[in-house]
């Protein structure tokens, strides 16, 4: 659901229980945000200027491939 996608994008962006991971955080705000989350992308917005130039294209490729094929990459899967 978007609102567990969401909550896990905060936990990877901002939590100290875990790493924190952007491009992980981004990821699942990108793919929230395609299934229509506001909230998602005003966060994606929010979360754009931790990033140095083309680092948010890996978590696009990542979004893509949940959206396209119906399946996580290896990197999101233990994450679900």
């Amino acid at each position: 659901s978007t609102p567990a996608m969401i909550k896990l994008a905060e936990l990877l962006s901002g939590s100290q229980k875990i790493p924190r991971d952007y491009r992980r955080a981004y990821t699942w705000l990108l793919i929230a945000e395609a299934k229509g989350s506001r909230p998602a992308k005003a966060m994606r917005i929010q979360m754009l200027p931790r990033f140095y130039d083309g680092e948010v294209d890996r978590a696009k490729v990542w979004a893509k491939e949940y959206l396209t094929r119906g399946k996580l990459p290896p990197k999101l899967k233990n994450e679900m």
